[in-house]
This record gives structure tokens, C-alpha cells and sequence, in this order.
């Protein structure tokens, strides 16, 4: 079947959203309640000594025009502008202010959805006026709003807005406790491990075996990983929970129609839980930072025993090679070659430079002293035999850089002086018509043909 056009250009229809109000109760003094459905609220007010609870949603599509309009028929007056503002703010902090005809609170919970972080805390606000409590959330997920509303099922409602508000911040600083408590298990598991294994590591260097019970101590990289997520963690928990403690140290000092003194009472006893909640992640940070500086340690002092085998390496090599280098040095073509000054020199600058003054070995010394340098050349060759060729074809055939130690004499005495090289008798010179013929041959420069 070929789709009509009308087929083609439709458009399947929107999803409408979460609703306005997710519920609404009347409730009367003694905390019996009533579930309302929203045509029920815009008949009228709650009945005389009574309040009514409006839960409302905050991504509802027309929320704010809502609150703006129609929360005025179920409760003392329109809510203030201000209010309706801070309502529907996409980000909050907790906090307490009175306001015309009401009070503003601004609370936070832990996040405990499934697949949820708990510090992804969930914020809720409401309005509270003598008769009326107005609610607003971003996400579904408060376990302690969904206790107080299966309360106000059963007919267990708070008897006033006071009471709501103390039940409220109770409720949401209860469900802080556990969420503490595992991260201050955790904590405490990994402050054990790394005891343990200082204490097997302190046998070890003491030869001795490690204590009984011990278990292996987890990874560095592992140690630092569960270090880094209990901090962040603890980052923006300590941050709202301080936050909230003092907005419920201010709620206690507003003075808000239906705030009586046992509820007064009920929120001094859940800011002192919260301080101590404040507190105690302080210990937990503190406590990090120990134990990441003990895992910064025991890095650094593996290095130092890594660092400190090689040095051991590098000093019993290092000798060797210097001597080996000493010993195999050459001073040909070099200043000071013809006697035993050039290797004292150098057995000075290599002295001065490590900053021995010398030798340390003196058998050493002596070998390289008693080493006789090579000699000069003779004076009385020609001019052209002067040559390194010749040079070292006489050192090799013994005329020239031999010298004679005789038995007894010190090592450091100077080499004798060198025997003198017979000079060959020169070839006979032939003379007539063949002599001057060879003699032809080495002329230089051009020759005049004869006629």
C-alpha cells in the first residue's frame, strides 16, 4: 500500500511530559488525609484547622504558570514571585529565608536510585505557609518524600507544616547516615591493608616471617584508584550537607506560623546530626591525604633502594673503567712525547679531576711510570726520512723508542738516550753518457731537443 501524503507528513504525537501535580493531600490536625486529584484542589481551600500538600513536578510542561495561578486557590494567597523563581531553578543550594506570608526551603537528599550515585544528591523545594505546602521536585527518587506520602496513605500525616518540615529534614539526614558509614568501611578496609603490609614488609627486612593472618596488600595503582573515588565522593556530600545544616539552623530562628517548639526541637537534634555528618567527612578527607602521602612514600623508597643498587653498581664499575682508560692511552703526536713528562701530565689532570691528586693504586703508578714513552726522532736523518712512516718502521725494527732499563734501577728514572742510526754510504756515481742519460731523466723543467 503507497502511503498517502497525509501519511507522509505526520508526525507522531509528543510525549506530554510528567504531570503538574503528582499528587495532593488534605490533612486534617490529627494527621488523617485525604488523596486529591487536582479538580478536587481547585474546588477550594482545605477544610478550617487543616493543610493541604501539593507535590509538584518541575520539567512539567506550564509548572511555573501553574504555581504562578492556580496554587492561590488551594492554600493563603498566591505564592510570591520570588518564590515561584526559586521554585524552578535549575540549580540550587540548601538554604532557609522567610518571605511574605510563608518561608522558602531549599533541602537535599542522597541519590539512592538504582545505578545512582549517592553524591548525585536530588534537591527539593518548597513553600510552606500556615496552610499550605507546596513541594517541587526535578527527579522522582526521594525516599523520604515517598515516606511521608505512604504516611499520609495510611493516615499518618504530619499533624502541620511545621511538623511536615521536621519530618522532612529528619528523613533526609537519616538517609545520609548509611551512605557515610560505607564510605568510612572502605576507608577503614584500605587503612588495614596498608598496615598490614608495613607490617610484613618490617618482618621481611628483620628476616622474619610475616604475621599470621596477613592478607596481600592490594595494587598501588588499585590503592590510589579507591583513594581518588572516596574523595570525590566526599567532595560535593560535605558540600551540601554543611549547606544544609545551616539552613536548618535558620529555619529554627524563622519565625513561620505553625513552626512551634517541639518542631524547633526536631530540627536543633537534625542539625547536630548533620554536624557530625560535616565532621566526619572532614576526618575522611584528612585521612585520605594520609594515606595517599603513606603510598607516596612507599614509592619513593623503592625508588631510593632501586637508586641505591645501581649506585652500588656504577661504583664498583667505574675504577675499572678509568684505569683501563689510563692505562690504554696515547700520547703520540701529542705535547711532551718524548719522555715520561707527557704521561705525568696526564696522570696529573686525571688526578686533579677526580680529585685524587694521582693515583690511588701506587702498583698501578709504578707500572705506568716505568712505561717508556716514545722518543724523539734523530736529529742527523735527512730531512726527507722524517716521516710517521719511517718513524714507526724504526720503532718496529728497535732503532728508535727502545729504551734500556737496567736491574735496579727506580721506576720513575728516565729512559736512556737513543742509539744513533749509522747513516748508509751513498751509492757510487757513475759518470760518461749513461750517468748524465739518468740524470736526464730527473732534470726538471723542459728539455731542448738537439739538431
Amino acid at each position: 500500500m503507497i502511503p498517502t501524503d497525509a501519511a507522509r507528513t505526520s508526525v507522531p504525537p509528543s510525549d506530554p511530559g510528567p504531570p503538574i501535580l503528582l499528587w495532593a493531600f488534605d490533612i486534617a490536625p490529627d494527621g488523617a488525609a485525604r488523596r486529591m486529584s487536582e479538580a478536587d484542589c481547585a474546588a477550594g481551600p482545605p477544610a478550617p484547622g487543616g493543610w493541604r500538600w501539593l507535590h509538584v513536578h518541575r520539567n512539567a510542561p506550564g509548572a511555573e504558570q501553574w504555581l504562578a495561578a492556580s496554587a492561590a486557590a488551594h492554600g493563603d494567597g498566591p505564592v510570591p514571585e520570588l518564590a515561584v523563581e526559586a521554585l524552578m531553578a535549575e540549580d540550587t543550594r540548601p538554604r532557609a529565608q522567610a518571605l511574605a506570608g510563608g518561608a522558602l526551603v531549599i533541602l537535599r537528599g542522597v541519590n539512592l536510585n538504582p545505578e545512582a550515585e549517592p553524591e548525585d544528591m536530588i534537591s527539593i523545594r518548597v513553600w510552606v505557609t500556615p496552610g499550605l505546602v507546596v513541594s517541587v521536585v526535578l527527579r522522582r527518587g526521594l525516599l523520604a518524600v515517598q515516606a511521608l506520602r505512604e504516611a499520609a496513605d495510611a493516615g499518618r500525616a504530619p499533624a502541620s507544616p511545621g511538623a511536615f518540615l521536621a519530618d522532612l529534614t529528619d528523613g533526609l539526614a537519616e538517609r545520609k547516615g548509611p551512605v557515610l558509614d560505607r564510605m568510612d568501611d572502605r576507608l577503614a578496609a584500605l587503612e588495614d591493608a596498608m598496615e598490614d603490609a608495613a607490617a610484613a614488609e618490617a618482618a621481611r627486612a628483620a628476616g622474619l616471617p610475616p604475621p599470621d593472618g596477613v592478607a596481600a596488600p592490594p595494587a598501588p595503582e588499585a590503592a590510589r584508584a579507591e583513594i581518588a573515588d572516596l574523595r570525590r565522593a566526599a567532595i560535593p556530600l560535605r558540600r551540601y550537607i554543611a549547606a544544609q545544616r545551616d539552613a536548618v539552623n535558620e529555619l529554627r530562628r524563622l519565625k513561620v506560623a505553625g513552626l512551634d517548639d517541639p518542631e524547633r526541637e526536631a530540627l536543633g537534634e537534625t542539625a547536630e546530626r548533620l554536624t557530625r555528618y560535616v565532621e566526619d567527612l572532614d576526618a575522611m578527607r584528612d585521612r585520605s591525604a594520609a594515606l595517599g602521602e603513606q603510598l607516596a612514600g612507599r614509592a619513593a623508597e623503592r625508588m631510593n633502594r632501586a637508586m641505591y643498587a645501581l649506585s652500588v653498581v656504577t661504583a664498583l664499575f667505574l675504577p675499572l673503567g678509568f684505569l683501563t682508560g689510563l692505562m690504554g692511552v696515547n700520547l703520540a703526536g701529542n705535547a711532551g712525547n718524548g719522555g715520561a713528562l707527557g704521561l705525568r701530565a696526564v696522570r696529573g689532570a686525571a688526578g686533579a679531576g677526580g680529585g685524587g691528586g694521582g693515583l690511588a693504586d701506587p702498583a698501578a703508578a709504578a707500572v705506568l711510570s716505568a712505561r717508556p714513552g716514545p722518543d724523539r726522532r734523530p736529529r742527523h736523518l735527512p730531512r726527507r726520512s722524517r716521516a710517521p712512516g719511517l718513524t714507526r718502521g724504526l720503532a718496529r725494527a728497535g732503532h728508535v723508542g727502545r729504551s734500556r732499563v737496567k736491574p735496579g734501577t727506580p721506576a720513575t728514572a728516565a729512559p736512556s738516550a737513543p742509539r744513533p742510526v749509522s747513516r748508509p754510504p751513498p751509492p757510487p756515481r757513475r759518470h760518461g753518457r749513461a750517468g748524465r742519460r739518468r740524470g736526464a731523466g730527473r732534470a726538471r723543467g723542459p728539455t731542448r731537443s738537439r739538431r
